[in-house]
């Protein structure tokens, strides 16, 4: 899936220039311990502030429809983009709170940068629901021009309150 031409763009929007400035595509997958992200990013200059960020609710889809307030079971993902040496700085939370086990790495590219992101999969059951059936995700690209200038937040699906509320999330499917 990809951002397309047309974008909800936040942050500094009049500094976003079209797809090639910053748009992101990616494909999902799983194994037995990870949930798996493969990011391709189009960005004409890569600076330090430049990160992916992804939403996940994994909640029950009765739940996430009753209240689409995100809520604690929130999952959320943030990956810088690489180094020159390929490492990125990844940071997972759940509630808020530091999610351990989440890993990226990635490569530059003369048009932007790529980006494998693995999270512990256990983290989208709980006690009362150990293996939905589906989750929802919405994706968001932070795109810095200038060094020190605030970034551009380019969407893909949810809204202007991507980071409060599920409105616009896309939903997923477990597959085998």
């Amino acid at each position: 899936v990809e951002t397309g031409d047309a974008p909800t763009v936040l942050g500094a929007a009049a500094d976003w220039k079209g797809p090639a400035d910053g748009s992101f595509a990616f494909a999902t997958g799983h194994d037995d311990e990870h949930f798996v992200l493969d990011v391709r990013v189009r960005d004409e200059r890569i600076e330090a502030g430049d990160a992916v960020e992804f939403f996940i609710d994994p909640r029950p889809a009765r739940a996430r429809h009753d209240d689409p307030r995100l809520r604690r079971s929130t999952l959320r993902v943030v990956a810088n983009a690489p180094a020159a040496d390929g490492r990125s700085l990844v940071e997972g939370f759940l509630n808020h709170r530091p999610l351990a086990g989440c890993s990226a790495t990635g490569r530059r590219r003369a048009d932007g940068y790529d980006l494998r992101i693995e999270m512990p999969i256990r983290f989208f059951g709980n006690q009362a629901n150990p293996s939905p059936p589906d989750f929802l995700l919405a994706g968001m690209l932070r795109d810095v021009d200038e060094p020190g200038a605030p970034a551009a937040e380019i969407l893909w699906r949810g809204s202007p309150s991507i980071r409060e509320r599920n409105d616009g999330y896309a939903v997923f499917a477990w597959s085998e």
